[in-house]
């Protein structure tokens, strides 16, 4: 659950923000044009985001962020139920709505504090891009799972990588998923030194796999656990070309 008063600590936070009234409910806004706006009746913010970030944010449960059920909702206007969703993803939603509207140079700002404090980064529009090339249903496995990977992996660089969205740290792939008949593969470079029954094995190195046909099948704990682990168990995929196909372990 988000308060009132923790959002507007938030909303306020961010470069040049401001807070006034918008009709019946609260509005935050920067130079002048509304981001996000609170009903306290109903305990419900509502955020303008792009579409992609939409589809993004939406995907990952539809119960707590959807968009608003008229043209407001095409535009980017969406639904927040304040009472259902956690703060570490509210402020996540928060501060990607502000980068929607803010100018450019007050946008990388926030963007560049976030860096430096090591928080998550904005999403990469490529592999939005990607997700939504998807069936509709691929699509939403797509983006839950690169929802959960800028969560738990904020400081990994990513990007369109061999075609598919690939996540790195420190030049090393750790995690990525790709489209295969019939579903969506989730593969982790180091995966078989996880052990994990959850996961088979991929190919002759240290991948394993995880293939989803529906958004049931992703449990976000495994999923949790097993980014936690690609952080801390990682074969050097990186210099593999170097040493001759010869894979060595980091950690």
């Amino acid at each position: 659950m988000v308060t009132i008063e923790q959002f507007r600590i938030w909303a306020l936070s961010f470069p040049e923000a401001t807070e006034e009234a918008h009709f019946d409910k609260t509005s935050f806004r920067i130079k002048k044009k509304i981001f996000a706006t609170y009903d306290d009746v109903n305990m419900r913010a509502c955020l303008k985001l792009s579409e992609m970030d939409q589809h993004l944010f939406s995907a990952s449960d539809k119960i707590i962020i959807y968009p608003v059920d008229n043209k407001w909702g095409k535009q980017g206007w969406t639904i927040v139920e304040m009472t259902k969703i956690k703060g570490k993803t509210f402020l996540e939603v928060l501060k990607t709505a502000y980068c929607e509207v803010a100018p450019k140079k007050l946008s990388e700002e926030l963007r560049l504090t976030k860096s430096k404090n090591n928080k998550s980064t904005i999403f990469n529009k490529e592999i939005q891009a990607y997700n939504n090339l998807q069936t509709p249903g691929e699509r939403d496995i797509c983006n839950v799972l690169a929802h959960e990977i800028y969560l738990h992996l904020p400081d990994a660089e990513n990007k369109i990588w061999h075609a598919h969205p690939v996540w790195f740290l420190d030049g090393n792939p750790i995690v990525g998923y790709s489209k295969l008949k019939g579903c969506i593969r989730l593969l982790f470079w180091s995966g078989q030194s996880f052990a994990e029954d959850g996961l088979s094995n991929e190919g002759t190195f240290k991948a394993a796999e995880m293939r989803y046909t529906s958004i049931e099948q992703i449990h976000k704990k495994d999923l949790k656990r097993w980014l936690n682990k690609s952080r801390e168990i990682q074969w050097d995929y990186k210099n593999i070309v170097k040493r001759k196909g010869v894979l060595e372990k980091l950690k």
